[in-house]
């Protein structure tokens, strides 16, 4: 099942993707350790969410990204080379901590 998900053709528009990671701890060859999950999400033009694709990866570098974004239908690289003229967004998570940061404590 996990494999047809993720082969399945992606044939909707998305105008907006989001992709993140969450990090989780895994139990690989007898040890624990940290690993990322990526995950792309779509949102289509009524608004709603579809997860993408998703992959486990033990690192965020471009090689990681661009075999994940390969992965969601022949983009090769990493996300800057294949979204030309999109607008980037950091984490919305840290950016959200960074504001807060930033911004009187009464506001």
């Amino acid at each position: 099942m996990v494999t047809a998900f993720r082969e399945r053709l992606l044939e909707k528009i998305y105008p907006y993707l989001i992709v993140d990671a969450i990090y989780t701890k895994v139990r690989e060859a007898g040890a624990v350790r940290s690993k990322g999950l990526l995950v792309a999400l779509g949102v289509n033009g009524d608004g709603y969410g579809e997860i993408l694709g998703f992959r486990a990866a033990d690192t965020e570098f471009e090689g990681s990204w661009g075999d994940f974004f390969s992965s969601l239908k022949a983009l090769v690289r990493a996300i800057g080379k294949h979204f030309q003229g999109a607008a980037w967004q950091r984490c919305q998570t840290h950016f959200s901590r960074n504001l807060l940061d930033v911004c009187p404590k009464k506001h």
